[in-house]
C-alpha cells in the first residue's frame, strides 16, 4: 500500500491494460465505459487503470477508427468503374490514339507501294499495251472480229460501213466491260441496232473498257485495223477516247495529243473517213489519279480544254486530209440547265445508259450523214454473216 507497492502494481498492470484498451476499442467500449470495479483495497489501484485503459482507448481511436465506424466493403462492378467520365476518357485515349496513328501509317503505306505498282504515268501518244489481266485478252478477241467481218469483200450495192473505236462508252454498244455483261450496258445493243445499225447495219465495236490514247493506239498497230479494213474507202470510223487520260491523271495538253496521234493513225492508214467525238462530260467525283498536283482536280474545266483544242487540231486534219475528218460534240445532251450531268442518262455520272445511247446515237448520226462517204466502189464491204464475239 506504500508508494513502491503501488509502483510495482502499476508496471504489472500497464501492458495487460493495454491490450484489453485495445480489445475494448475494437468491440466498441468507449473510454468512458464503465468498468468492473474491483474490491477491496485495489479500488485506487483500479482507477489508475481505467484511466489508462482511457488514454490507451484514445491513442488506439486516433491512430485507426474503430471496426464499427469503417463502413463495410462493398462489392465494385468493373463495369460501372470503367464507364466512369475520367476513367472513360482516359481509356479511349488509351485505345484510339494508338489504332488512329497505326491506320495511317498503314494507309500511307499503302498509298505508296500502289503508286510504285502504277510506276511512272504512261505517254499519252506512245502505243503501250495494257496490262496482263487488265482486258488485255479483250484485243485477240477483237482482231477475231476485225478480220472476220472484213476476211471476205461483199458487195453491198454502194453501203458503207460503220467502224466504232473507243473505250467503254463505245464498248457498251456492245453490251459488255471488257467483254463480260454488264448491268449498267443493259438495252445499248438493242439502241444500236433500232439507231445506227438501220443506216449501217451490223456496225464493228472495237472498243476495250479502261482504254487510253496509248491503248487505242497499240490496238491498231497489233491487229485490230487489218489491210481489207483499212484499204476499204466505204468505211466510217467514229472515234470516242481521252476520258481514262484525264482520270488517270494526263493534263489536257497531254490527252489531246493522244487523241490527234489516234485520229492521225486512223487517217494514215487506213482510207475510209473519221468523225473524231469531243470527249463526253462527267462528274467531279469521280476521283483522279492526281499524280501532278497542278492539275485542275475538276473534270470540267479540263474536258471543255480538251475539246477545244481538239476541234481546232480536226480542222488542221481537215486540210491535210480534205474531206475525210469532221468534229462533233454531243457532250450538250448529257448536261441540265445548270451544266451538271444529268443523272437519267448518266446514272454513274461516267457512262450514259441505254437512253443516253440512244440521244448520241442521234447525234453521230447526223454528224455522220454531213461527213457523207460516197458511194462505195464495187467488191468492197464486208461479210454479212459476222457475228460478234463475246465471252461466256
Amino acid at each position: 500500500r506504500g508508494p513502491s507497492a503501488r509502483a510495482h502494481v502499476m508496471a504489472a498492470l500497464r501492458a495487460p491494460v493495454q491490450v484489453i484498451g485495445a480489445a475494448a476499442g475494437s468491440a466498441g467500449v468507449g473510454p468512458d465505459a464503465e468498468l468492473e470495479q474491483p474490491e477491496g483495497d485495489d479500488q485506487e489501484a483500479s482507477e489508475e487503470a481505467a484511466l489508462v485503459a482511457r488514454s490507451t482507448s484514445s491513442s488506439v481511436r486516433g491512430g485507426a477508427a474503430p471496426a464499427k465506424e469503417r463502413a463495410p466493403a462493398q462489392d465494385v462492378n468493373p463495369i460501372s468503374w470503367i464507364w466512369a467520365p475520367r476513367r472513360c476518357c482516359a481509356l479511349a485515349l488509351c485505345v484510339f490514339v494508338p489504332l488512329l496513328i497505326a491506320t495511317s501509317v498503314w494507309w500511307v503505306a499503302r498509298r505508296a507501294e500502289g503508286r510504285a505498282q502504277e510506276g511512272p504515268l504512261e505517254l499519252a501518244t506512245v502505243a503501250t499495251p495494257r496490262a496482263p489481266g487488265d482486258c488485255r485478252d479483250s484485243h485477240e478477241l477483237l482482231v477475231m472480229d476485225a478480220n472476220r467481218q472484213f476476211e471476205a469483200p461483199v458487195h453491198l450495192g454502194g453501203g458503207s460501213r460503220l467502224v466504232l473505236v473507243g473505250d467503254s462508252i463505245t464498248e457498251s454498244w456492245r453490251g459488255t466491260s471488257c467483254f463480260s455483261s454488264c448491268k449498267r450496258c443493259q438495252g445499248v445493243p438493242e439502241v444500236l441496232r433500232q439507231t445506227l445499225g438501220v443506216r449501217w447495219p451490223d456496225p464493228l465495236v472495237l472498243a476495250v473498257s479502261g482504254d487510253q490514247t496509248q491503248h487505242v493506239l497499240w490496238r491498231l498497230d497489233n491487229g485490230e485495223l487489218p489491210p481489207q479494213l483499212a484499204s476499204c474507202e466505204c468505211v466510217l470510223f467514229s472515234m470516242l477516247i481521252g476520258t481514262n487520260n484525264l482520270g488517270n491523271g494526263h493534263s489536257p495538253q497531254d490527252a489531246h495529243a493522244g487523241m490527234v496521234m489516234v485520229a492521225r493513225t486512223l487517217l494514215k492508214h487506213a482510207l475510209g473517213k473519221l468523225l473524231v467525238n469531243a470527249v463526253l462530260p462527267r462528274a467531279d467525283w469521280n476521283a483522279r489519279k492526281r499524280r501532278n498536283s497542278n492539275l485542275d482536280p475538276s473534270f470540267t474545266p479540263m474536258i471543255e480544254q480538251v475539246n477545244a483544242m481538239m476541234n481546232q487540231s480536226v480542222a488542221e486534219l481537215e486540210r491535210q486530209f480534205p474531206g475525210r475528218v469532221s468534229f462533233v460534240d454531243c457532250g450538250a445532251l448529257f448536261l441540265n440547265d445548270r451544266k451538271k450531268v444529268r443523272m437519267d442518262l448518266m446514272p454513274d455520272m461516267l457512262h450514259p445508259n441505254a437512253a443516253g445511247h440512244r440521244l448520241m446515237a442521234g447525234c453521230l448520226e447526223t454528224a455522220l450523214v454531213e461527213l457523207g462517204n460516197g458511194p462505195c466502189p464495187k467488191d468492197q464491204g464486208f461479210n454479212e454473216t459476222h457475228q460478234i464475239t463475246t465471252r461466256t
